[in-house]
């Protein structure tokens, strides 16, 4: 069997029977597989309640609507900073297309607080396209083609699997087009590079961002620009996460379904995704800077992690 690496990781991640987010994940921080940024730094859901109440008032707009919530523990802090009087002016929805999760997220948050939905475009129709967006480390979770490039045909070519007894072999496949928005295709490194194309990212940004016609979006996640993000990193940056241990290399073809795969962002695109589909200038900072911007300090433990974590704003 042959098959594309963004159709394994799709697999991976979200086959209906198998996919470790349809079926394996139950919880995130100390007893997941994974910890997020939101469960190691608590001043972060503080920044986020100031920054929604700036951005309710400078547009008017009072749904608010998480992305991908975890086990709700964000969303849950979020409504205790931003106080029992901002809560009554506010309507919370939150996306999420995992059963387990959305029981772990009504557990921790009650029924009858939030409005859940399996898609933003979904949620967006129902609210006439006017919301606060915000999302703590969803775009890492997106399947990601995995390319690699050739100094001597300059040609960034795709990475396939062929599947024999249950094991994979690497198979470079067909080129992709430069002329695609991606702009890693754009580069021609020196030296042979792996890196990630987020297709299916670009893909849920154009389903959803014709339907959005006001509010702000925040967006968190690690990754970083070009040409930082493949600095140092000639085999790119997919990797596998089980109970809370890190696995590269061929790792990741075992554990399918059993554990987290991910890929760091590329905010360069990002950004020119949001600036394209918005007619907004974004703006690009470290979540400590955003922290910061806020009024608040991050806990000096993690200001490592505050500076690896990317966010993007945007206000319609």
């Amino acid at each position: 069997m042959k098959e594309s690496f963004r159709d394994f990781m799709w697999r991976a991640l979200y086959h209906p029977e198998r996919g470790y987010y349809s079926k394996r994940i139950r919880t995130v921080g100390a007893s997941g597989d994974f910890s997020t940024s939101a469960s190691l730094n608590p001043p972060l859901a503080h920044a986020i309640a100031r920054w929604i109440k700036e951005e309710s008032r400078a547009t008017g707009v009072i749904d608010i609507i998480e992305i991908g919530g975890g086990d709700g523990s964000l969303l849950k802090a979020i409504r205790t900073c931003l106080g029992w009087w901002s809560r009554l002016k506010l309507r919370f929805h939150l996306v999420e297309i995992s059963d387990s999760l959305q029981d772990v997220q009504a557990d921790n948050l009650g029924r009858r607080s939030v409005q859940w939905h399996t898609s933003l475009s979904e949620v967006l129709r129902l609210i006439n396209g006017r919301a606060i967006i915000y999302h703590n480390e969803l775009m890492d979770a997106f399947p990601v083609e995995l390319v690699q490039f050739d100094p001597d045909s300059r040609i960034w070519n795709t990475i396939s699997l062929s599947w024999k007894n249950g094991l994979p072999t690497e198979e470079l496949d067909d080129p992709l087009s430069r002329t695609e928005p991606f702009s890693v295709l754009a580069t021609a490194p020196v030296r042979p590079q792996r890196a990630e194309v987020a297709t299916d990212l670009h893909a849920w940004f154009q389903d959803w961002l014709p339907l959005w016609r006001a509010g702000a979006m925040l967006s968190i996640d690690y990754g970083d620009k070009l040409p930082t993000l493949y600095e140092h990193r000639r085999n790119g940056s997919v990797r596998g996460y089980i109970l809370q241990q890190r696995v590269e290399g061929s790792s990741i073809y075992l554990n399918v379904g059993r554990q987290d795969l991910t890929a760091d962002v590329n905010f360069t695109d990002v950004v020119d995704w949001l600036k394209h589909g918005t007619q907004r200038e974004p703006v690009y900072e470290t979540q400590l800077s955003f922290i910061q911007r806020m009024g608040l300090q991050p806990q000096m433990s993690h200001s490592d992690a505050d500076q690896a974590f990317k966010c993007v704003t945007v206000r319609l």
